[in-house]
């Protein structure tokens, strides 16, 4: 467990700094200006904050655990490659796996059942009860949901969007550099997710069975984050919440 979480650790530290903060420089940026910017670069600056926000409270939850391991605890993990689920069903059990199943087991089904206790007709408006009973409780599900996230977002998100859908142009950006290296862990970290859903640990340095082969991962990883990481980039985003 002690090594375990050592490798957990050393692999949420490389999403946190590698990819999340220097992701941050490209997206902070623009979303500090968006009216500014023009639709192409707002849509790059929402794909990027898309993998940012995915890669900041993974990583967040790996230091977690792999911390958690070394006291001799065993957390359950808290994503699973959710940019791999094929509809929004499956994302959701996927993403923020541990919210996600308390909003299931203290809000969503709780709700069911007692709409189903008091919903007694076969269908209303000529839709099924069941129907009903499933469309309401995902809009107060998800409402709460979008409530503890904050909606003082709100307008600038509206804002943002519809940019995108009306106003095209060249990218923008400041340093070549930085997009490079955003690319690059986005890129790293997909093939990493893609590795795990289909290959599970097989084909991995961390795990490979020949020793010099691990320690040459470990050794590089650090390597990379010491080189490429950004490390003035801040808390984490889930911080706040």
């Amino acid at each position: 467990m002690l090594v375990e979480g050592l490798k957990l650790m050393l692999w949420g530290y490389f999403k946190k700094l590698v990819v999340a903060d220097r992701l941050a420089i490209y997206v902070n940026a623009i979303y500090d200006n968006s009216e500014k910017h023009n639709g192409t670069t707002l849509l790059v600056a929402t794909i990027f904050y898309a993998f940012q926000i995915y890669a900041d409270f993974s990583g967040y939850t790996d230091i977690a655990r792999g911390s958690a391991k070394l006291f001799g605890f065993d957390l359950m993990d808290n994503f699973k490659r959710p940019y791999f689920a094929t509809s929004i069903k499956e994302f959701w059990n996927r993403w923020h796996i541990t919210f996600s199943t308390w909003l299931r087991d203290y809000i969503f089904l709780p709700l069911a059942y007692y709409l189903s206790g008091r919903m007694k007709k076969t269908s209303y408006l000529f839709i099924s009860t069941e129907n009903w009973i499933y469309l309401i409780i995902s809009i107060i599900t998800f409402g709460i949901c979008g409530i503890w996230h904050g909606v003082a977002t709100l307008t600038e998100a509206t804002k943002i969007i519809g940019k995108i859908f009306t106003s095209a142009g060249a990218v923008f950006y400041h340093s070549p550099y930085d997009l490079i290296y955003s690319i690059i862990g986005i890129l790293f970290l997909i093939i990493l997710d893609f590795k795990r859903e289909y290959f599970n640990n097989r084909l991995s340095i961390l795990y490979s069975r020949y020793q010099g082969v691990r320690i040459a991962g470990i050794i590089t990883i650090i390597i990379i984050i010491l080189l490429i990481g950004v490390f003035d980039g801040g808390q984490f985003i889930y911080f706040q919440y």
